[in-house]
């Protein structure tokens, strides 16, 4: 999931248009769509901004990872996986691709991204195949 204001000044070199007409051809093909939600408040009165987002369908998921030539375990997601998240969400796309630059500058590549909930999911799954074997 990407915010289309990050992906039109990264990807398309501040040319929104261009960007608009790809994003609508992919839609047309099945393979993204483009949610609207509330930018997260907490608490705060004022005007409710919203955060245009464009994400891959299960099609486009797929296909994702037939052509990406990334590593076999890197994930992929369809959808608004936690719609509440999603501001927090589309600001790891900032954060990816600031500490890309960091890492090609250096002399290195970016092999693998994984999210925090991949993390979490891993370390549960660690702390009760721990405690299954104590039982035994």
């Amino acid at each position: 999931m990407v915010a289309t204001r990050d992906l039109a000044e990264t990807v398309y070199a501040n040319r929104p248009a261009r960007m608009e007409r790809d994003i609508a051809y992919l839609r047309q093909q099945g393979l993204v769509s483009v949610n609207s939600v509330n930018a997260r408040r907490d608490g705060r009165g004022g005007r409710v901004e919203h955060l245009e987002v464009v994400t891959l369908t299960k099609q486009g998921r797929d296909l994702a990872q037939r052509i990406a030539g990334l590593p076999t375990d890197q994930k992929f997601y369809a959808g608004l996986v936690k719609p509440r998240e999603v501001e927090h969400d589309s600001q790891i796309y900032r954060a990816y691709r600031k500490e890309a630059l960091k890492i090609e500058q250096a002399g290195g590549s970016n092999l693998r991204v994984r999210l925090d909930f991949e993390l979490k999911s891993q370390i549960q799954k660690a702390i009760y195949a721990l405690r299954k074997a104590g039982d035994e």
